[in-house]
């Protein structure tokens, strides 16, 4: 615990410059800090003469002028008797606090401005502007999801090309094998390999002596012209038709998935894939398949064996029957006298292994109604003086949009009723701000286009929007949606045209 301590003839200042007029203690090594007693909260003090001269009291100064303050105080404090002669080193690692903040700061400040201007498009030109807002994605939020994942009841691979594939499910070096082949992708993560020759022209290792007369391009399963890879179609039956909103299937990171297609129709025709899964919603579709095209091929190669058995010659030695040599692909067994292993540079084999699941096919219900605030959004100059907008919605329905969206126009802390003006509204479409025409010309206006007339204090340079989405009588598993927005306004810059 530190004891508390208070001073009359002393300042102490936070790191932002202000005035700190709390409770205090001082640190073993000399330090001062805010607070009566330490703990994790507690910020480091700068200890300041009274006989210095510092900003008024609720001054708030920028940068540079803290850091003229501070060095006049650190060339003062260097005249002053010894019990601030610590002062000096205080100010410059305050001083190196700012500036470090202040590339925090503007790096901040930077990524900010690369994300809002990666989504917003604004010009404005002789005091009109228009301002666009896309990619906002409004939508409600899920309450559920229902999974159709059991009512798979088969899933199939088709190669693109006629050449022979060689299919292993689970691991063909070790021999792990899943029974439930592609099925299992329903429950966990799954293992599929395609195995196919390591040399293509066909070159056979040399085998060890007694098996000189044995000819492995016999033996051996897999030819020379076997598929390597995976390239064709995976095709998702299901036992009946599903109510689809929802698809997650896990791949391999550098795998290729593309015309994704969900019954007759083909949602999306380029790639499908981010970061080894295909996760994308759909609009509510009802089918009895998905369908997808895969590329990808990384072999790899292993090892194998070849099962010679041994019989008995005419003098009763045990010797290779060569006849009744057998490829064990896929069926490693422990190393023996009758297996040749077929490793290291003898290797034949190679495999392109496709992690595959787990599947995960559901249809969403989403909740009544959920509330956005966009903004806020900026003139570049002048103040606001008029102001309507247009939204990109989308509802399967032919029931009235305001229904379902409710626009609200935030300025200066009132909050005032707007409809998007590319389509009919009960609500006012078009706003006049800070007009200096009279009010009886204000009334007349309104009347005759529905416009409103709004009066603040306050120059207006900024506004926000909020957008209640409700789901009203729509089906469960369909929200209202609000891709994007755009404003069109004009300013006190436009040489007194709107007045």
């Amino acid at each position: 615990m530190y004891n508390q301590i208070t001073t009359t003839t002393t300042k102490y200042l936070l790191p932002n410059g202000k005035e700190w007029k709390g409770a205090i203690h001082q640190m073993p090594n000399g330090d001062w800090m805010t607070g009566a007693q330490h703990n994790r909260a507690s910020v480091v003090l700068i200890e300041v003469p009274q006989i210095l001269d510092f900003p008024e009291d609720g001054f708030v100064a920028k940068q540079d002028i803290f850091l003229k303050i501070f060095n006049n105080a650190a060339f003062t404090s260097r005249k002053l008797e010894g019990d601030y002669a610590q002062l000096d080193q205080q100010l410059i690692v305050l001083e190196k606090t700012i500036l470090d903040n202040k590339e925090k700061i503007n790096s901040s400040i930077g990524r900010l401005d690369s994300y809002i201007a990666s989504r917003t498009t604004q010009s404005e030109s002789q005091g009109t502007g228009s301002l666009v807002d896309s990619n906002i994605g409004l939508t409600l939020p899920p309450s559920a999801h229902t999974i159709h994942t059991s009512n798979i009841s088969s899933i199939s691979f088709v190669p693109s090309s006629t050449a022979p594939h060689f299919v292993y499910f689970g691991n063909a070096e070790t021999g792990l094998n899943y029974e439930d082949k592609w099925l299992r992708s329903k429950t966990s993560k799954t293992f599929i390999e395609i195995v196919s020759r390591l040399n293509p022209e066909g070159y056979l290792p040399t085998l060890n002596e007694g098996y000189e007369e044995l000819d492995l391009s016999k033996i051996l399963q897999i030819s020379t012209d076997h598929q390597v890879g995976f390239s064709g179609k995976i095709t998702i039956q299901f036992s009946s038709q599903v109510l689809i909103t929802s698809i997650y299937i896990p791949l391999n990171s550098t795998a290729t998935a593309s015309n994704l297609k969900v019954g007759e129709s083909y949602l999306y025709n380029e790639g499908i894939l981010d970061n080894g899964t295909i996760q994308v919603d759909i609009e509510p579709t009802r089918s009895n398949f998905i369908s997808f095209d895969i590329e990808y091929t990384e072999p790899v190669p292993f090892s194998s064996q070849i099962h010679v058995p041994l019989v008995d010659d005419v003098e009763g030695n045990p010797v290779p029957d060569l006849a009744s040599a057998e490829d064990f692909v896929g069926n490693p067994q422990a190393p023996g006298p009758e297996f040749i292993e077929l490793s290291e540079d003898r290797r034949v084999y190679q495999k392109t292994r496709l992690e595959f699941g787990k599947v995960t096919i559901s249809s969403k219900t989403y909740k009544n109604t959920k509330t956005f605030t966009n903004g806020p959004y900026y003139c570049k100059s002048g103040t606001l003086r008029s102001l309507f907008m247009e939204a990109s919605e989308v509802l399967n329905s032919t029931e009235s949009h305001d229904s379902f969206f409710t626009y609200t126009l935030l300025i200066n802390g009132k909050e005032f009723p707007i409809g998007p003006s590319n389509r009919e509204s009960n609500s006012p479409r078009f706003y006049y701000i800070n007009s200096k025409l009279s009010r009886e010309t204000q009334t007349k206006i309104e009347q005759e286009t529905g416009s409103k007339f709004v009066t603040f204090d306050e120059d207006v340079v900024e506004w926000n929007i909020r957008t209640t989405l409700t789901k009203a009588g729509l089906e469960s598993h369909i929200s209202p949606k609000v891709n994007g927005l755009k404003f069109m306004y004009t300013t006190s810059m436009d040489g007194g045209i709107n007045v």
